[in-house]
């Protein structure tokens, strides 16, 4: 394939190794005047207003400022079907190669259903997704979960219990030469907006749903391919719906206003028969990736803002992979926990871990500044744990302050110290709060429900 680069920068030079060594470069396009007519690599650099005169098969665009490249291109009279983003060039590198993981199950059942997740990991969407495999299969269905790729612990982990994985690398940019294997199964179920190339592919073919999950941050990751999404929604043959109110509100800001329904999702009841123990202090934690959209920093502010009798007194956690994401922002975190006395960095934990854990957990806080459900929440409330989570969060609209929970406006220390400050002084209160929380995991999130959920769907 003959490739023109548009943009030479950093991106390119990380990544400059992993172009595929049968394309040719015939071309870079630069806006920088100075760069222009001279040559790189022994290749011609070009203002793109030239790219008429070139002879291509595909411009590759390599910046973060790609969505603002693809429409100058576009105006320029490119078509959009020969401009790609380079992370779905890279994607399509695993193009033909696919893993397939078998579920520990006795007496296999034809795959029936399909779920499609972008990625397989401890986080709301890969979680939930598996939780919907685990509803069906209970529910007599032949499931199998596919992905992009994943956490090895993660498979294991729910092989275990029976679920089938696929993994190909290009699933989120796939044709449908490549997914011609889905014919196999009555019902595609694609979870995640990520996905959504995807999902529009399928359509072209067959049904296919639509499950939401996500926050706004989200939305600006997919922006390059936002117009391709627009023109192909809506679509008859692709139903939408999302986890809850705020992550359908999402997708109606982001992309489109259309029709988006609501199916929530369920979560395995793990909760054992524990004495209530009285204890002289609290234990509050944190669950989730240490990283900026999760806010981390405001649970140790409020920590620092809390009554100093009840500071002594508390233990306060954090859990979550330090080293995923923003490892500048987890650096910080870490080194302020350090200074504070009663703050400790627990790191990551598998789904068995997580169970355990809670046990050891007074009070659930969730300080997320973007949470379309928090399936935290839901995992507290279902061991009859209260939660402290942020007015913004999609499960603020199932608690009710000081009855089965606690609500705070999101981004305000000082407001989330008071609702931690009342748990020491209303500590006696807080099982029948939580006993409560356990009521309303029982009315909205059984596994058993999920699961007549998903086939009405």
């Amino acid at each position: 394939m003959r490739l023109v680069i548009f943009g030479a920068g950093e991106i390119y030079r990380q990544n400059r190794s992993r172009l595929d060594e049968n394309d040719k470069i015939v071309a870079f396009l630069d806006n920088n005047s100075l760069l222009q007519g001279t040559e790189k690599e022994g290749i011609s650099v070009y203002a793109p207003q030239e790219i008429e005169q070139l002879s291509y098969d595909c411009i590759l665009i390599m910046s973060n400022y790609a969505v603002e490249m693809r429409d100058q291109l576009i105006e320029l009279g490119c078509e959009r079907g020969r401009i790609l983003h380079y992370l779905e060039y890279f994607s399509r590198q695993g193009l033909g190669r696919a893993e397939l993981f078998f579920g520990r199950q006795k007496g296999g059942r034809h795959p029936e259903y399909l779920i499609i997740v972008n990625w397989l990991d401890y986080t709301g969407a890969p979680m939930t997704a598996v939780y919907a495999a685990l509803a069906l299969q209970s529910r007599g269905h032949g499931v199998v979960v596919a992905a992009s790729g994943g956490d090895g612990r993660f498979i294991e982990e729910f092989r275990q219990k029976g679920i089938c994985f696929l993994l190909y690398p290009n699933l989120q940019y796939a044709r449908w030469d490549e997914l011609f294997w889905l014919e196999d199964f009555s019902k595609v179920l694609v979870v995640t907006y990520p996905m959504m190339l995807c999902a529009m592919e399928i359509a072209r073919h067959r049904k296919v749903s639509v499950w939401l999950h996500e926050s706004d941050c989200v939305y600006s990751y997919m922006e390059f391919w936002k117009d391709v999404i627009k023109e192909g929604l809506p679509d008859p043959d692709v139903d939408i719906y999302a986890v809850g109110k705020v992550a359908r509100e999402n997708f109606i800001r982001n992309v489109k206003d259309c029709s988006v329904k609501l199916l929530s999702y369920g979560i395995p009841d793990v909760r054992e028969a524990h004495p209530w123990e009285k204890k002289e202090g609290l234990t509050f934690a944190v669950v989730g990736t240490i990283s900026p959209v999760k806010q981390q920093h405001l649970f140790l502010e409020a920590v620092g803002k809390l009554d100093e009798v009840y500071n002594r007194a508390g233990r306060f956690l954090l859990v979550g992979d330090f080293d995923e994401y923003d490892t500048d922002y987890a650096r910080k975190i870490r080194e302020k926990a350090d200074t504070m006395e009663n703050v400790f960095c627990l790191g990551k934990m598998i789904r068995r871990e997580l169970n355990a854990f809670y046990q050891e957990v007074d009070v659930l806080v969730v300080t997320a500044m973007q949470e379309t459900m928090s399936l935290v929440a839901t995992e507290a409330m279902m061991l009859g744990k209260p939660c402290i989570v942020g007015d913004v969060a999609g499960m603020a609209e199932f608690i009710r302050n000081g009855e089965n929970g606690f609500v705070y406006e999101t981004g305000n220390s000082e407001e989330l110290a008071k609702q931690m400050n009342f748990c020491f002084e209303h500590k006696d209160a807080l099982r029948a709060i939580g006993e409560k929380a356990r009521s309303t995991y029982i009315q909205f999130f059984t596994m058993e429900d999920f699961g007549k959920r998903l086939e009405r769907v």
